[in-house]
């Protein structure tokens, strides 16, 4: 078994290196040679995008920095340097991350934006994509934008409903109204979770 099992943890000091020194030659070259690992790792395995090296690269910084300016700096300089040469399975997952993050840092614009680009990459896994479609409507709720949160929450089919990514949606969104309700209105509230969207 590999000693280090998650990629990005070894690209961060080259990475951070690279792009102190402006070397884009070298990000292009970590790029690739960190796909062929990938590749490797991958290799008679079924493909999940949560594995993909770039992903965690981009948390790593997100979470170190809160610096959402910094992050998509990095995701631009990695556009240039090779990444918008990989599959599209692969794009997703990297535009898909960004998208997420950019939603925990209130970038609605970017945000905006990554759905759009996802939904031309791969239309019908932006579709089936509970987690992503329903990290937008936790967005509206904290913007208290209700009427939108009831309407996207109706594009959603009978099959997501069971599904632990839309019951956790369901859950945040509980949180939420709570902050700012009555106790009448969050009665209410999920009363019609429970009946309408199935809430456990």
């Amino acid at each position: 078994n590999p000693v280090c099992k998650d990629l990005y943890l070894l690209a961060v000091p080259f990475m951070d290196r690279l792009l102190q020194t402006g070397d884009k030659e070298g990000v292009r070259h970590l790029v690739k040679e960190f796909s062929r690992l990938q590749d490797q790792r991958l290799e008679g395995a079924s493909y999940k995008y949560r594995n993909e090296w770039v992903t965690g690269f981009l948390i790593h910084y997100w979470k170190t920095t809160k610096d959402f300016s910094q992050v998509k700096e990095i995701y631009a300089t990695l556009q240039e340097c090779g990444m918008s040469t990989l599959t599209a399975t692969r794009q997703y997952a990297i535009r898909r991350r960004l998208t997420l993050i950019a939603l925990d840092a209130g970038d609605d614009t970017t945000a905006a934006e990554g759905l759009a680009r996802l939904q031309e990459l791969k239309p019908k896994l932006a579709e089936a994509d509970v987690k992503l479609r329903g990290r937008f409507v936790v967005r509206d709720a904290e913007l208290g934008l209700w009427d939108i949160v009831w309407t996207r929450l109706d594009t959603f089919f009978n099959k997501d409903k069971s599904s632990p990514a839309f019951q956790n949606v369901l859950s945040w969104l509980t949180r939420i109204y709570c902050q700012d309700h009555s106790p009448a209105e969050i009665d209410i509230f999920v009363r019609d979770l429970i009946s309408v969207h199935r809430m456990a």
